[in-house]
């Protein structure tokens, strides 16, 4: 008797410790904060992170803990998955600029899981248009919606497969500016929607456009003050033709030309929202060959620059012309309104 005791004493240990195995193994593994202690390198290679270990999937990936003294390029060097990327600079004056590449091969991409961001903590706006950024020239790969945080500006190059939704800026309302995000090829954000919380009147973050584009994405816009753009022309011949709408109330709607030729050809809306202010702004050229519905009932123009409107619109009430020219291409336009010279 004693014996049979022992081995059952002994299995129930044995059976207790895989019960306890299987246990911790569907634990989730939590995220933690894997530095980059290098310049440029590979990112499998584990003594290139504090630690010893290139971040797991779950984890968070910093750049940019200590002086960026030169353009520093990071290469995939294989799909890699990742929970969040924050990028910076301990020292800003340096003016060093982040790469984000597929390395070997060249197929390389980068997976979100959901509900992640990547948080750009350089200079703000407006040096963002002409100083530092973070380029990400791989692919995003997945169906993960991501968040773009952080007062710099994040440049996506790649060709890109990901869905979802890509919030730019914190949906927490009056959070203040949350930097901008710029597409610079066709594809950069696959086929995912792209929404600018209403985070208040007073918040700058912004689209842009870059590299002669065509971008037909989704656009969601919060309301903004005059003359904050949602959609901004930074430099090249671009084209929007999917579909813009602002879905919260306070504020407008502003298109901006800042640089080269920006062609508006998708549709402009409302959602949940009944009189809404556009404006068209910049110093560059812009066209509106798109279709503006009865939502907006007021159009300004802004800025010093040219814009056309030659779509068919149902856009009526008041048309203020503050500088630069406003073009109505008679052969296509349906706009009505009272035109006026602030």
């Amino acid at each position: 008797m004693p014996g049979r005791l022992r081995s059952i004493s002994f299995r129930s240990a044995a059976i207790r410790g895989v019960v306890v195995a299987t246990l911790l193994s569907a634990i989730p593994s939590q995220a933690a904060s894997v530095t980059w202690n290098t310049g440029s390198g590979s990112w499998p290679t584990g003594s290139n992170w504090i630690g010893g270990s290139a971040p797991a999937a779950v984890d968070i990936a910093v750049f940019g803990a200590t002086d960026q003294t030169n353009d520093a390029t990071i290469t995939l060097d294989g799909n890699q998955t990742i929970t969040g990327l924050t990028f910076g600079d301990a020292n800003t004056l340096s003016g060093a600029n982040w790469t984000l590449a597929s390395g070997s091969p060249s197929s390389s991409g980068l997976t979100l899981a959901n509900s992640s961001t990547i948080t750009v903590n350089l200079p703000a706006f407006p040096a963002f248009s002409t100083g530092q950024a973070v380029t990400i020239s791989a692919p995003l790969l997945g169906s993960g919606s991501f968040s773009k945080l952080g007062t710099g500006l994040l440049i996506l190059n790649g060709s890109s497969t990901i869905s979802g939704t890509m919030f730019l800026g914190s949906s927490t309302a009056n959070s203040g500016y949350q930097g901008g995000i710029r597409l610079t090829n066709n594809n950069a954000l696959g086929t995912a929607v792209i929404r600018q919380p209403a985070g208040g009147n007073n918040t700058l973050q912004v689209l842009e456009l870059a590299n002669g584009v065509t971008v037909s994405n989704t656009v969601q816009m919060g309301g903004k003050d005059a003359g904050l753009p949602g959609i901004r022309n930074v430099s090249g011949a671009n084209t929007y033709t999917g579909t813009a709408s602002q879905f919260s109330t306070g504020g407008g709607t502003t298109l901006e030309a800042a640089g080269g030729t920006f062609t508006f050809a998708g549709l402009l809306t409302g959602t949940t929202v009944t009189t809404r202010v556009l404006n068209v702004s910049g110093a560059a050229t812009g066209i509106l060959s798109g279709v503006v519905s009865g939502s907006f009932n007021q159009l300004n123009k802004l800025g010093v620059g040219t814009w056309t409107l030659s779509g068919t619109s149902t856009l009526a009430g008041a048309v203020q012309i503050a500088s630069g020219m406003l073009v109505l291409d008679g052969a296509t336009v349906n706009t009505t309104g009272t035109f006026g010279n602030n």
